[in-house]
């Protein structure tokens, strides 16, 4: 819960946009012992391993990169939310379709495809989240003012 707190407060502190209600769409919170995957590597669809080198290759976003995994109108849907500030949320099919935006946008509300998806997910479970850290120096970085 704790980590969770943190990780909104961050991003309200570095003015991520799109609020949501979070009686809607908070996804359940990582234990304060940091993210255990719920499906093994070898558990995992290919492609899933493939985001997740990418996401290890790049800098670390803010915050923190993760992946669930859950049930959405009967099918199997991995989430991947918005790292920050503006940028959509992506709901992938188990084959790695993206379906739609659910959140984050300049409304918060994604693209509007599939609004209902956080009232709709069921068995939601962490599949991955970046443990590294986002160093402080870089969290905030103000244009000059002239």
């Amino acid at each position: 819960m704790q980590s969770t707190l943190l990780l909104f407060g961050v991003c309200f502190v570095l003015g991520c946009s799109g609020a949501k209600d979070p009686e809607t769409s908070e996804i359940p919170p990582v234990s304060s012992s940091g993210a255990t995957p719920s499906t093994s590597s070898s558990q995992r669809p290919a492609w899933i391993d493939k985001r997740i080198t990418e996401f290890q290759n790049a800098p670390v976003a803010n915050p923190p990169r993760a992946i669930w995994r859950c049930e959405y109108k009967n099918s199997v849907v991995y989430y991947f939310p918005p790292p920050c500030c503006d940028q959509y949320g992506q709901l992938f099919t188990a084959e790695g379709t993206l379906l739609c935006a659910p959140d984050g946008g300049l409304t918060g509300h994604g693209d509007g495809t599939c609004n209902d998806f956080f009232a709709l997910r069921k068995n939601v479970s962490l599949v991955w989240q970046d443990a590294r850290s986002y160093p402080a120096a870089q969290a905030v970085k103000s244009a000059p003012v002239h």
